[in-house]
């Protein structure tokens, strides 16, 4: 099984130019560098960056966080991808927050359930969504981490989930290799949820709220942006479940690890570049059974109130795979992808 990857401007421009000088000191100093760089073109300009494009500041922030972060990642297998995303989840919002602060999904190359036609027909899937816990503030509250128009509901700092949604649409070439996918640059559309106490997670959903700018080139399904937050927060109830989420381990390790279960092989594969997660891998879905969802929302806990996502007996199924995953690098800083 082969996944998307999701590739940051500083890895779209390191690989269109190794010896660009912004890249040769790492990510976070062509972060840093990066940034000032757009500043002075708006300033030049007599504008301020903030006020004309809130969101490239963000995502270059969450970016390099999420290199430094050792670049984390799970692998979505299709058979998890419509039992999680079709899950109602009247469960208090609170309690849903990203097992890692800075984690990519990876969407597979084929059998991929969230794709869709635009008004021309040309098809469009979900490759990836890079997505961070939050820290927000409505602009009524106080200056935190500016995101752009909160839930109408609420006022003040709140904690969140944000997500950026990748589907491959190019908005810059390399101009040395045009349609060259490592060197292209793609347009994300942006949305967040927020996290409150004694407010549902699909109150959150139904504040989810479209900035002028979403109306600017592909237009995204409500029904395939609605997934996408479902997902995002699935995950949170059930990261702990080591039979769904399992740490992926190089190739030569993997007949080791699932005979051991030795947690040094998983950080042998993190220490070479390598940090992630197949998440349903073992989920098999019997095609007499595929209206109905395999997976079902638990309350668990002291006085049952803590919520976590299970799946029905005999949905997870531990066997040898014929299919084997590519365990190489998110780049190419270390070797081989």
């Amino acid at each position: 099984m082969q996944f998307h990857d999701y590739h940051t401007h500083y890895q779209v421009m390191r690989h269109r130019d190794r010896n660009n000088p912004m890249v040769g000191k790492g990510p976070e100093s062509f972060y840093q560098d990066y940034m000032r760089h757009l500043q002075s073109i708006y300033a030049h300009g007599g504008a301020e960056m903030a006020g004309f494009d809130p969101f490239t500041p963000l995502l270059m922030q969450l970016q390099g966080d999420w290199h430094a972060a050792g670049r984390p990642y799970y692998n979505l297998w299709p058979s998890i991808i419509p039992a999680l995303s079709k899950l109602r989840l009247d469960a208090d919002s609170s309690f849903f927050r990203l097992p890692l602060d800075q984690l990519l999904l990876r969407f597979p190359m084929d059998n991929n359930p969230l794709v869709w036609q635009d008004s021309l027909g040309q098809q469009w899937g979900v490759r990836a969504v890079l997505a961070q816990n939050i820290q927000m503030h409505t602009r009524r509250g106080p200056t935190n981490v500016k995101f752009y128009d909160a839930h109408p509901d609420i006022t003040g700092n709140k904690r969140g989930m944000a997500f950026w949604i990748d589907i491959g649409e190019a908005v810059e070439d390399d101009p040395a290799k045009p349609h060259d996918p490592a060197g292209q640059i793609h347009s994300l559309l942006y949305k967040h949820v927020i996290c409150e106490q004694d407010r549902t997670i699909e109150w959150s959903f139904d504040g989810m709220q479209n900035h002028w700018s979403s109306d600017m080139g592909v237009t995204y399904p409500d029904s395939i942006v609605r997934d996408i937050a479902r997902l995002v927060c699935t995950l949170c109830l059930m990261a702990e479940d080591t039979s769904l989420v399992e740490p992926i381990v190089l190739k030569s390790d993997e007949d080791k690890y699932e005979a051991t279960g030795d947690a040094s092989l998983v950080a042998k594969a993190k220490r070479r570049g390598n940090y992630g997660f197949n998440v349903g891998r073992d989920i098999e879905v019997a095609p007499h059974v595929r209206s109905a969802s395999p997976a079902a929302l638990y309350w668990t806990g002291v006085g049952r109130r803590v919520p976590r996502i299970r799946f029905r007996r005999g949905t997870v199924v531990h066997r040898k795979r014929l299919a084997q995953v590519p365990t190489g690098f998110l780049d190419k800083d270390k070797g081989n992808e």
